[in-house]
């Protein structure tokens, strides 16, 4: 039975490489998006990247009526976001975000621009929902990482991590050093990010292998990629791409705003965020403080748990779970770095 399973993946693997690249791959994706045409593949491309509030509102601010915004309201709209902060969130917490990301096609697209895809392989049996495949914190992670990361391609002790990992520190760091370019004479991953403001990455998505011959697959191949969190320089204040069978963003998760400004926030800002209800923006800006929170809660001695509906419906774990019970009987090993 394994070595049929292990046939079975290698031959979904095996579908995708080959047929990526023909006009009828996409199915009938083809008429609502394109992936491009594949020019460049690197595998197991490890990044860092240490990123702190100011970086964000540097992307946020350009971002259609977001100029005027400031870090006390980057700081206060992020916490609304989320739910409210931990309590070992700090406005200056710089985080480090390093990894490998399993496979980073580059590929030309109609208009003649190179754009990056993320592709994370997953080997379980059994597909997440269509949310989870969206709102995946790991591909998040991967995006802010290559968006800010400072040795793409470097090769040091962090190159042995598998998937990606979140740390943060009380240390404020002001800048973020750009990705430099390597010596591949030919064009390169970090050619890319060195000639545009930012790193184009069209699609992020999840390649369940041994159930999907095609990643993020839905009724047709790539309909369930993650939405880039930048675009031009800025993050993505753009409207949903729809997809065959999900034709809007209803499985984005994006919270409720008020109509009055959380605290902190200052009326104009708010009132620019809120206009931008129906593009991609608050949805990026929620994806991005989950990372934040994530980073704050290794810091924190409490955490207040919010369990989403989903989780409770189908919590089998209910004396143990730390959201459900009520409290927590595991012990963490933190590792400082």
């Amino acid at each position: 039975r394994n070595d049929a399973e292990a046939e079975h993946t290698l031959a979904n693997i095996a579908s995708y490489f080959v047929l990526s690249n023909t006009d009828d791959y996409l199915g009938a994706n083809a008429k609502k998006f394109e992936i491009g045409r594949l020019e460049r593949v690197r595998c197991e491309v490890p990044f860092e990247a240490h990123i702190d509030l100011r970086d964000i509102l540097a992307v946020c601010q350009g971002a259609e009526g977001l100029a005027l915004m400031t870090l006390d309201d980057l700081y206060g709209i992020m916490g609304a976001l989320v739910g409210g902060w931990p309590e070992g969130m700090d406005p200056d917490l710089r985080i480090r975000l390093s990894g490998r990301i399993d496979r980073l096609e580059t590929r030309l697209s109609s208009d003649g621009v190179r754009r990056l895809r993320i592709i994370d392989y997953k080997s379980g049996a059994s597909k997440p929902t269509v949310k989870h495949m969206l709102n995946d914190l790991q591909l998040v992670c991967y995006q802010l990482g290559l968006r800010f990361e400072h040795r793409l391609g470097a090769e040091d002790d962090m190159s042995a991590t598998r998937g990606s990992r979140v740390r943060g520190s009380g240390v404020h760091e002001s800048d973020v050093a750009a990705a430099p370019a390597h010596g591949d004479a030919s064009v390169s991953d970090a050619d890319i990010l060195s000639a545009q403001p930012s790193p184009s990455i069209e699609q992020s998505e999840l390649f369940y292998m041994r159930n999907s011959a095609a990643p993020a697959m839905s009724r047709d191949p790539e309909g369930l990629y993650q939405p880039a969190l930048f675009v031009d320089g800025h993050i993505n204040d753009r409207v949903f791409t729809p997809r065959n069978y999900i034709p809007r963003p209803d499985n984005l998760e994006v919270p409720e705003l008020a109509d009055e400004p959380p605290a902190g926030v200052s009326e104009r800002t708010w009132r620019a965020l809120l206009g931008l209800r129906g593009t991609q923006a608050i949805w990026t800006i929620t994806m991005i403080a989950r990372v934040w929170y994530a980073a704050a809660a290794s810091r924190s001695n409490l955490l207040i748990a919010h369990p989403t509906s989903e989780h409770l419906g189908f919590c089998r774990m209910l004396s143990v779970c730390p959201a459900c019970a009520g409290h927590s009987e595991t012990i963490f090993d933190m590792r400082k770095s």
